[in-house]
């Protein structure tokens, strides 16, 4: 079967969140990306804010993520649950060790620097980061951003129930 190199830098760093998401996701390593920027400015089809990536100006900058191997024909499941299309594009990124992989990053039409994350929703970057064991101080940058209530009462049970599952793990 065909295999793919997916990067994780957002609600999907926790392997029991992606693995929900596409079934054949398998840890293989994490990543630092040199001279990227984690951001929190990408409309969600729900209103709020969800991670992107970006070029940064400084060298210094650095984006931590976990490369998971995937099943080529599970790529879709996840292109569904990213909004492939409606939000997110595909990037393609070159790396010494691991060859290309791809990841995904917002689409400019997106971008709206004003949007908060859901308090879930950062929960879930933040347990993947600790999961991953990320540098403290790369954490504490994600704890730091500020969140806003998810009023769906609904979405957010549901997504509280999955975080706390990860929890366990």
């Amino acid at each position: 079967m065909n295999k793919l190199l997916y990067l994780a830098y957002g609600s999907n760093l926790h392997p029991y969140r992606l693995q929900k998401r596409v079934p054949s996701a398998h840890f293989q390593d994490t990543v630092t990306l040199s001279g990227w920027l984690l951001q929190f400015h990408k409309r969600g089809q729900d209103g709020s804010a969800k991670c992107n990536i970006i070029k940064s100006v400084s060298k210094n900058s650095k984006v931590y993520g976990a490369l998971y191997v995937i099943d080529a024909l599970e790529r879709e499941f996840l292109d569904n649950a990213e909004g492939l299309g409606r939000g997110y594009d595909h990037l393609d990124i070159q790396h010494p060790k691991y060859g290309s992989f791809f990841c995904y990053v917002a689409n400019p039409t997106h971008i709206v620097s004003s949007l908060k994350p859901f308090t879930w929703y950062k929960d879930y970057v933040c347990r993947g980061a600790q999961y991953h064991d990320f540098p403290s101080y790369y954490i504490d940058t994600i704890e730091e951003v500020t969140t806003i209530a998810d009023k769906n009462r609904c979405r957010c049970q549901e997504n509280e129930a999955v975080l706390e599952q990860m929890q366990i793990l």
